[in-house]
């Protein structure tokens, strides 16, 4: 599970940040991606943008897991009231 949820928030990280800088998060990407092992993981992925020392990182993970949710609730029980 621990690998799961902070792989989730590593993914939206990226995310976020490919949909406000294009550019700049892409070559971030390429370059963790190019890192290999050869530095700790946490150091690459925090060149590549994902703190996870950082309370954005888990606030929007969620705020994503949250809307997904109420997506869900919307479709598959639209009678029944957010609570």
């Amino acid at each position: 599970v621990f690998k799961y949820a902070t792989s989730y928030c590593a993914s939206l990280a990226l995310f976020h940040d490919l949909k406000r800088e294009p550019e700049a998060a892409r070559a971030k990407i390429f370059a963790m991606l190019s890192a290999g092992g050869s530095a700790r993981p946490l150091d690459i992925m925090r060149a590549a943008g994902v703190d996870y020392q950082s309370e954005r990182i888990y606030d929007e993970a969620f705020e994503a897991y949250r809307k997904d949710v109420e997506q869900a609730r919307l479709t598959f029980l639209p009678a029944c009231p957010a609570k």
